[in-house]
């Protein structure tokens, strides 16, 4: 039951009734291997900003309005899982995909003016699409003292908002790598350093001069220093 009301004028009331089943199921068909599948939907309200029918107009090429008839969005999800992890050489291995689909999508509504200045708001629509794998890998190098990791992502989105009135169908798909090294003696110093590459594929179905691809390179390191029980330095 969700209720909305603005200066005890205008007053929306949404009465919805919704099937959240949860289904989880693990099979550990031998030591360190095991299969998962996970099945469960839920509701997401729309926040009270988003329901919010007035105007924000502080920057008036850009104005921001909600939406008190937003609906709540029903999102399915199933996730398949894989974990791998050898004790003897401690390396493991952990693989996932997750499907998700969106019903009621809260999701942007766009209409630009002759002037170029926009006005933007939120609605429900119809379909929303996600699919995301992963893998994680990491292993001990012995002879370097020092544990390896990689991370490797992949994730596709198809989801439609709205321009002056059209459907614009977005699809974003992107790979992401993550390489990363630390120390495996690490009772004073631990030291973890390594980097990520992403790129963005993304398409727009209205405007196709908009599409790009987008490269992210980033670096980082985290060091920590624990002299004794009293010290803790970062």
């Amino acid at each position: 039951m969700l209720s909305s009301t603005l200066n005890n004028e205008s007053s929306v009331n949404t009465n919805k009734l919704y099937f959240i089943p949860r289904v989880s199921w693990q099979y550990e068909y031998r030591t360190g291997r095991r299969l998962g599948i996970n099945l469960q939907s839920s509701v997401n309200s729309p926040t009270a900003n988003q329901l919010l029918p007035t105007v924000n107009n502080i920057n008036p090429l850009d104005m921001y309005m909600g939406n008190i008839h937003l609906k709540p969005e029903y999102i399915h999800t199933m996730q398949l899982s894989w974990i791998f992890f050898d004790q003897f050489s401690f390396t493991s291995i952990f693989a996932s995909m997750n499907a998700t689909y969106t019903q009621d999508k809260i999701n942007w509504s766009r209409t630009i003016n002759h002037d170029l200045s926009q006005t933007q708001s939120l609605i429900n629509v119809a379909d929303d699409y996600r699919l995301d794998a992963r893998i994680d890998f990491s292993t001990p190098i012995r002879k370097l003292g020092v544990n390896f990791r990689a991370k490797f992502n992949e994730t596709w989105n198809q989801g439609i908002n709205m321009v002056n009135g059209e459907e614009n169908t977005n699809t974003n798909f992107i790979h992401s790598l993550t390489l990363s090294f630390d120390n495996r003696k690490n009772d004073k110093l631990d030291v973890n350093i390594g980097g990520t590459i992403q790129v963005t594929d993304a398409k727009y179905e209205i405007q196709t001069s908009l599409n790009k691809t987008y490269f992210n390179v980033a670096a980082f390191t985290d060091i920590a220093y624990t002299p004794n029980d009293n010290w803790y330095f970062g």
